[in-house]
């Protein structure tokens, strides 16, 4: 990995914000507090209608495959 691998996250009632930066060259998993897909947006929309963006798993919690990139995820309903 060259570069830094930066992640921000702030929680709001029953929602999540998270940005991520991956460095170039580089993929990265990322596991997110929901299970339902249509509840999570990247720049305002729903991840699995972007092709970049890979669903790994659903369950118990959503794992998303990315590449390189700055990424702002919107997680919906999350609860604790």
């Amino acid at each position: 990995v060259r570069g830094p691998i930066e992640s921000n996250w702030q929680r709001e009632a029953e929602s999540l914000q998270l940005d991520v930066t991956i460095p170039p060259n580089t993929s990265a998993m990322i596991f997110l507090p929901q299970t339902d897909i249509r509840q999570i947006t990247e720049n305002s929309r729903c991840v699995d209608s972007i092709q970049e963006i890979e669903l790994v798993r659903r369950l118990p919690e959503v794992v998303l495959k990315v590449g390189s990139g700055k990424y702002h995820f919107l997680i919906s309903k999350v609860s604790d």
